[in-house]
């Protein structure tokens, strides 16, 4: 029963050193090395600068005005009392969402223009952590 658990995905005692080695080493060509790394580093950590945040905060705001949108649409096909109340809800959550979303947009841009102004436009502070 011990080969077939660890065969499941459960770790056993050497194939979790397996797996982490695994995942340290990474195999491409020469030149996309440093791409590939950068790519992984970014997607750990999304909201390392201003414009990766804003950015964010762009696509979100679209989402939900698209959900907004559907919902809309299911406001209408809806019959039941209890259903349309309930996408009324999410309608004016989906609404609330907007709108902090859009207030988190222009504060994100607020803080551009003032490293802007206090660093220079094409200098960027990077953290060394």
């Amino acid at each position: 029963m011990g080969k077939s658990s660890e065969r499941r995905g459960q770790p056993g005692k050497n194939r979790g050193k397996e797996g982490r080695k695994a995942k340290e080493r990474i195999v491409c060509p020469a030149g996309k090395l440093e791409i590939e790394l950068k790519m992984q580093k970014e997607a750990l950590r999304p909201f390392d600068t201003i414009e990766s945040a804003l950015e964010f905060m762009t696509l979100l705001e679209k989402v939900a005005a698209e959900a907004s949108e559907e919902l809309e649409g299911a406001l209408e096909e809806s019959t039941n009392e209890r259903n349309r109340n309930g996408v009324r809800l999410a309608i004016y959550k989906i609404g609330q969402l907007s709108s902090h979303v859009h207030q988190s947009r222009r504060l994100l841009n607020d803080l551009m223009l003032i490293r802007g102004v206090l660093v220079g436009p094409k200098t960027q502070i990077n953290d060394a952590s």
